[in-house]
């Protein structure tokens, strides 16, 4: 399954930019889960004010999404 296809699923609309939240409720984790991810390095994000993750770019959350399934899990 692609990334467009599981959002599609879901009913989200495919954009540019994805808040953290957003982001766990598409993995199926927890923010917390995401924000390892990104720290670890599996997953690139953006770092919005005051030093805080503030969203992932659709191209890193397919990407991360294609890894993911390639490897069979997180």
């Amino acid at each position: 399954m692609s990334l467009n296809n599981l959002l599609q699923n879901l009913g989200v609309t495919p954009a540019p930019r994805y808040p953290i939240p957003e982001v766990a409720n598409i993995l199926g984790l927890t923010e917390h889960q995401v924000r390892v991810q990104i720290k670890k390095g599996n997953l690139a994000a953006i770092r919005g004010s005051r030093r805080r993750w503030s969203g992932v770019f659709h191209a890193d959350l397919e990407s991360y999404f294609s890894a993911v399934n390639e490897k069979g899990g997180a």
